[in-house]
Formats: C-alpha cells, sequence, structure tokens
C-alpha cells in the first residue's frame, strides 16, 4: 500500500521498521516512482529483531552523545601533548583529562561488549 513516509523515514533513506506499530516501509526508487512508499506488515522474523533493533538503536543513541564528547577530550588532550614545556598545574589538568578519557572510553567499549553479547545471544 503507497502512503507518506513515518516520520523516522527522513531523507532518502531507503527503508524504515516501525516497531510499535509492526510495519516495515520501503521507498520504491525506480526513476518512474516519484519515491513512492510502500508498507506491509511486519513478518514473524521482524517482530522476533524487536529486541535487536532497541539494542541498536539505544547504542545509536549513546554514539550520538559519545562521539563529540570524545572527541573534545582528544583534542585537548592533543593540545596538552603540544605542550613542550607544561607547568605543574598543566601536567596535572592533562592527568586529569587523560584519566576521563580513559574511563570514558572503557565504559564506552563495556556498553559496546554487552550490546554485542546480546546481538549473537552469548550475553556477558
Amino acid at each position: 500500500m503507497s502512503q507518506a513516509p513515518p516520520a523516522g523515514m527522513t531523507g532518502n533513506r531507503f527503508d524504515y521498521h516501525d516497531d510499535e506499530r509492526e510495519l516495515y516501509f520501503w521507498r520504491d526508487v525506480r526513476a518512474d516512482s516519484a519515491g513512492v512508499i510502500y508498507s506491509r506488515p511486519y513478518t514473524a522474523e521482524e517482530i522476533a529483531g524487536k529486541a535487536k533493533r532497541a539494542l541498536l538503536d539505544g547504542l545509536r543513541a549513546e554514539v550520538d552523545v559519545a562521539l563529540p564528547y570524545l572527541n573534545e577530550r582528544i583534542g585537548l588532550s592533543l593540545a596538552y601533548f603540544a605542550n613542550p614545556a607544561p607547568t605543574a598545574e598543566e601536567t596535572v589538568a592533562q592527568v586529569k583529562l587523560l584519566s576521563d578519557l580513559a574511563a570514558y572510553s572503557a565504559g564506552t567499549l563495556k556498553r559496546v561488549i554487552v550490546v554485542l553479547g546480546e546481538l549473537t545471544g552469548r550475553p556477558v
């Protein structure tokens, strides 16, 4: 059935899983179709995949927060390393920054490991 795209199907995104309504949407990409959107009810396999998609969506949301934070910390760290003669206070600040960066990175890695364990059916 042809219809307007759901809110989550932005831009030129080809397909979209609407887990709330259990509908799969796809865009007709043929040149003469004008990008018409079609949908169908979920298959049994897609219903079973809802939990995995939720895990991946959650991980994606965390990535959206983590990457800018990590990029900022990496930039600050590189700036400290570029200082050839840091003061004692700058050295303390660099150690704190590196400790924060290491702890945040370890937490991020832990979350990725947990999600991968769930996705592969081998929880950690």
